[in-house]
């Protein structure tokens, strides 16, 4: 008999506390979709987002630094000239060189292969995080930039 009355207060608790985060989650404003419209699930920026013509622009002034957050072998294959390759899934290997080697006060461009990748995001958004201020995301990426006829290396 107290076997089961433990039983059925577990299973009350339990029902009570998820009913609480249900609510809770609910009447937050940073609360999580519990259906999530297409879109939802991918990672959101915390910067600013550039077009195909204004990554141009900043290409042609040269006071930017292209970074590459795909894989070695896609930047092997071809990528944006002086673009430095930063494959976001090996952040914390090539962070520490990247610290060494840019200092925060630069203007820095991420891509990857286009609007459907997010490897861009992250990596901006890990540069954000430690204090790279002035990061641009130029969402159109390699596909984009290569199929409008730009430089290539």
């Amino acid at each position: 008999m107290p076997l089961q009355k433990i039983f059925i207060q577990s299973v009350l608790i339990v029902i009570a506390v998820t009913g609480w985060a249900f609510t809770y989650n609910f009447l937050s404003p940073g609360g999580i979709p519990l259906l999530a419209k297409e879109g939802d699930y991918r990672i959101k920026p915390k910067t600013d987002r550039l077009d195909l013509l204004t990554a141009k622009e900043k290409f042609d002034l040269g006071q930017s630094i292209f970074i590459d957050s795909r894989s070695p072998g896609a930047y092997d294959q071809g990528h944006i000239p002086g673009a430095i390759s930063m494959p976001y899934y090996r952040l914390e290997e090539f962070l520490p060189d990247f610290l060494n080697d840019y200092a925060p006060d630069l203007e820095f461009i991420t891509y990857c292969d286009g609007s459907d990748c997010d490897s861009s995001v992250i990596v901006a958004n890990q540069l954000k995080s430690i204090g790279y201020e002035t990061v641009y995301i130029f969402f159109g990426g390699w596909n984009e930039w290569f199929e409008a006829g730009y430089p290539v290396e």
